[in-house]
């Protein structure tokens, strides 16, 4: 393939440093032990993408992961936009500039682009199931925080539910509410209690 290899390596050298950005609405809402990087985020919207796919398989894969991996690598220049900030910056606009500035020089970098503004139209079905999975990944945190008693947390979780648009979102949505982040180790802290002699609980 015929490329800017030195470009390409520049925008991935300078993608490395997102691992340094906390995801902004988190830690500034909901306290400073919430200290979420932007790629934690994005692997976890990746892992939900992977699900979607198996429960929509009409969704092109390839394009619904790689939106949900460079969605958010803009933020190595811009910070991670609240919803808060996006009440006084034309953030779509400069979403778009700032990832067209990070990926130029390179024709992979030009496809890059075409799939980040299919992102940020938000008019197709992987560009919706993305979005939904961004979604999803943050519930998952806002959860977390609401299990621990934060009041902020339940107010931003109720909120947060009212955001997806498809039935299957609204579904995993309404499961990820109503179950406790503990659950999925419950049989297995009775096995761990057998093992050491202790009568197995009722959770």
């Amino acid at each position: 393939m015929n490329d800017n290899l030195e470009n390409i390596v520049k925008s991935l050298f300078e993608a490395k440093y997102l691992r340094r950005i906390k995801r902004s609405g988190t830690s500034v809402f909901l306290g400073d032990e919430v200290n979420e990087s932007i790629p934690e985020h994005s692997f976890y919207t990746s892992l939900w993408a992977l699900v979607m796919h198996k429960l929509n398989s009409d969704l092109d894969l390839g394009k619904l992961l790689t939106m949900c991996i460079i969605h958010d690598l803009e933020e190595v220049r811009m910070g991670d936009l609240n919803q808060l900030n996006r009440l006084y910056v034309k953030a779509i606009s400069s979403e778009q500039k700032a990832f067209a500035d990070m990926w130029a020089g390179s024709n992979v970098g030009k496809d890059f682009q075409k799939i980040h503004k299919e992102w940020e139209e938000n008019k197709t079905p992987e560009a919706i199931a993305a979005h939904e999975c961004d979604i999803l990944a943050e519930l998952v945190t806002v959860k977390e925080y609401t299990e621990k008693g934060s009041k902020e947390a339940e107010e931003w979780l109720e909120a947060t539910t009212k955001r997806f648009k498809t039935d299957i979102a609204k579904k995993l949505a309404d499961i990820v509410v109503k179950t406790r982040m503990s659950d999925w180790w419950k049989d297995i802290r009775n096995t761990i209690r057998k093992k050491h002699g202790i009568k197995p609980k009722k959770y």
